[in-house]
């Protein structure tokens, strides 16, 4: 499947703004990682943002994480 299927393509959070919202939402805390959630109140389809932080290697290691 391609990145442009509608079935499977996500849109993806990329400014800090966007990420600062979400921490305005709920916390889960897995065993390994943290998930933020907020309702956006809309039809727009899920986004998802990811970020490592430095703790975990440089930038390209943690790119390769993500």
């Amino acid at each position: 499947m391609t990145s442009t299927d509608s079935k499977t393509s996500v849109g993806r959070l990329k400014s800090r703004p966007q990420f600062l919202a979400v921490r305005h939402g709920e916390a889960r805390k897995g065993r390994t990682f943290l998930m933020e959630v907020l309702d956006r109140k809309d039809d727009a389809p899920p986004r998802v943002g990811f970020t490592v932080t430095k703790k975990h290697g440089n930038a390209v290691e943690r790119n390769r994480m993500r």
